[in-house]
């Protein structure tokens, strides 16, 4: 189902793709609460980040009519204890989704991801009803201000959204209608308002994609993702381009397989963090992976992680001891059913301090963790082991002397 345009993005992923663990190693936080929010059918969070009141804003889907293949993008606000405080979803009859949140300076939201057309849905074939970027602005009730779409007559999608220094945003994400090749790398830089300023195409004749978006602090922007279109084949991705979204170099990674960047980081050295998953290094059949480059691009080191069978990395974010928070999806046997939310933390060398599985016997998996204000750590996915057929899932881990609420996995709806 819809694999041809969202076949990175973790709610599908953790469907289609297995995944694998390794030994956990150093001090273990303490699970201070995990939350499951749903309806009876499918919901996934994609993106979770601390609000300015000590909450959190959590961006995903819910479908709303599995047989017509209708679902809407999501927007949740949690307080501290991630309990529900409201709940949002925006979308029209077809399959509409949220990648990616972000809090804005004045309080509210702007969430990205991409906005399915047409009115009458006869098939859950993605070329039935091609989709378009989409760009939400929100108050901070939720309340919708403002919404663009961006697009031609093919696929194109956003999976992330930042806000840049002059008040506007830039997104990341492909495009089939514009660009050189199948799918192109796509940026799109907007003002405040969600007015276009500027887009920019990367790719060669293949397939190409960005994941994951930053501002460097010369003003520029750094895009993760992959290429199809390199001599390496399916290879990591980096781009760093000017202000105005001008190329400034790119460099790719890889071996004889199919490996993968989801998200970066800008380091304090100038340099850069890629996580992801590979094919062609490791000791499973896929394994997480991090890249360390120095300011120009230039690998300085790798590490792989996991078990013998496969691991994903989705997300990176730096931590306040100059380490890493990394989540993904990890499967931990040979039942290829089980797979299982991982969170890891490493030092600033890449070095594993701990890790932690989270799951039961289904399919369940983490999209995206940030380490909090309180220097406790959330992560945001989507379980099937517990809840209703797929349920959001937010889980907080830290130290004992942080914990804010009594473990609790009771399924709330919206």
């Amino acid at each position: 189902m819809r694999v041809k345009y969202i076949s990175f993005a973790v709610c599908f992923l953790s469907l289609l793709l297995l995944a694998g663990s390794a030994s956990s190693a150093g001090a273990i936080p303490a699970e201070q609460w995990n939350r499951t929010f749903g309806n009876i059918e499918y919901d996934c969070g994609n993106s979770i980040r601390q609000t300015q009141d000590g909450g959190y804003i959590l961006a995903g889907e819910t479908v709303v009519n599995y047989d017509e293949a209708n679902a809407d993008a999501l927007l949740m606000k949690l307080n501290p204890d991630g309990i529900e405080e409201w709940s949002r979803t925006f979308g029209g009859p077809a399959y509409d989704c949220a990648y990616s949140v972000q809090q804005t300076a004045d309080g509210g939201y702007v969430l990205a991801g991409y906005l399915e057309k047409g009115e009458e849905i006869d098939s859950r074939e993605p070329d039935s009803r091609d989709p378009d970027a989409w760009l939400i602005k929100t108050n901070s009730n939720g309340t919708e201000e403002w919404n663009f779409t961006f697009g031609g007559n093919k696929t194109d999608l956003i999976f992330s959204v930042e806000k840049t220094i002059d008040g506007g945003y830039l997104l990341a994400g492909y495009t089939e209608s514009f660009g050189a090749g199948a799918s192109d790398t796509w940026l799109i830089k907007t003002d405040s308002n969600g007015t276009e300023q500027w887009n920019k195409t990367f790719g060669g004749i293949n397939e190409d994609y960005a994941s994951s978006v930053n501002q460097s602090k010369d003003g520029g922007y750094v895009i993760s993702g992959f290429t199809n279109s390199s001599a390496g084949g399916n290879e990591a991705w980096l781009i760093k381009t000017d202000s105005n979204g001008t190329e400034e170099w790119n460099k790719t990674f890889g071996g004889e397989s199919h490996d993968y960047a989801y998200s970066v980081q800008e380091l304090e050295d100038g340099g850069y963090l890629l996580a992801g998953t590979t094919e062609s290094f490791g000791a499973g059949r896929t394994d997480g992976w991090m890249i360390k480059t120095d300011s120009n691009g230039t690998e300085q080191w790798n590490k792989t992680f996991g078990g013998p069978y496969t691991d994903y990395f989705y997300s990176v974010q730096k931590t306040s001891d100059k380490g890493f928070l990394l989540a993904g999806i990890t499967q931990p046997n040979s039942d290829y059913n089980d797979i299982q939310a991982w969170l890891m933390k490493t030092d600033s060398k890449g070095q594993k301090e701990w890790e932690m599985n989270f799951g039961g016997q289904d399919d369940d998996s983490a999209a995206f963790a940030q380490e909090t204000r309180e220097g406790d750590y959330i992560l945001a996915g989507r379980t099937s082991s517990y809840g209703m057929v797929s349920d959001v899932w937010l889980i907080k881990v830290g130290s004992e002397k942080n914990m804010t609420s009594e473990l609790d996995n009771t399924t709330t709806g919206f």
